[in-house]
């Protein structure tokens, strides 16, 4: 037994002609009118979309916008078609908001990976990259390189670990060492704060800070000799000569 076909692309017709007692039962009377209650109600669901993403509040502000609507109009059949279509817009552009991972708020780095749950929180995987500011270079990463992410609303929290072993390194990378990659840019420097763990580094300071600027994690040297002072850590600062092993979380503000 056949299916009622759904329409493509999807279309709302509100005029459905009345049975007569003149008509006949017959399957050529009765399917169109069938068809189209079935093809309105495929229309209406593509239009409506997707809405168990809102959170209780979002849902409380599209109802009120909608009471507000019908306050001014009366009832529902007292809406016209315009009506009617500025609600399927505001509908779908609040599942478009809350239910999606907006790709204009990150335009730079991964993202896109992990569970959605609304554009107030995600979790991932990220991959974070060994770089020099001037020359990059291009390291072979055949042991540790993993990275994850938790976003809540505009901040961003973020773990890695690289390993490489000296061979693998490639010895033209130059300038300040960053880890590249970050899933989403940082909303201005000095964004961040740390918790790390870095092998054979040849500062010879007190401690090490890394912070967050645009897409790439940063790495300060501090002394505690009574300057107060600190520089950046350079590629040369790194000891290649066994292997290099970064490890730390950092979190950060987006916009």
């Amino acid at each position: 037994m056949a299916d009622h076909p759904i329409e493509d692309p999807k279309a709302y017709d509100q005029q459905l002609r009345q049975i007569e007692t003149s008509d006949d039962v017959h399957p050529d009377v009765v399917n169109p009118l069938f068809h189209q209650l079935i093809n309105n109600d495929a229309y209406l669901k593509e239009q409506i979309g997707e809405l168990t993403n809102l959170s209780t509040e979002q849902k409380s502000n599209l109802v009120a916008a909608i009471n507000e609507l019908l306050d001014m109009r009366g009832d529902l059949n007292n809406l016209d078609t315009d009506d009617k279509s500025r609600i399927v817009a505001a509908i779908n552009e609040l599942v478009l908001k809350f239910s999606t991972h907006s790709s204009e708020t990150v335009s730079d780095g991964a993202h896109g990976m992990g569970n959605i749950a609304s554009e107030e929180y995600e979790e991932g995987e990220w991959t974070p990259s060994l770089v020099g500011n001037t020359n990059e270079g291009n390291h072979s990463y055949n042991t540790t390189r993993v990275g994850r992410y938790i976003r809540m609303g505009n901040m961003v929290h973020v773990m890695f670990q690289v390993r490489i072993y000296s061979e693998d390194v490639d010895t033209s990378w130059e300038g300040r060492l960053y880890v590249s990659g970050l899933p989403f840019p940082a909303r201005a420097p000095w964004a961040g704060n740390f918790a790390h763990e870095m092998e054979y580094l040849n500062t010879g300071s007190s401690f090490i800070s890394i912070d967050a600027s645009n897409n790439d994690i940063r790495f300060w040297t501090h002394y505690t000799d009574g300057t107060n002072s600190s520089d950046p850590v350079d590629v040369e600062d790194v000891n290649t000569n066994e292997r290099i092993r970064i490890r730390g979380s950092v979190s950060y503000e987006i916009e």
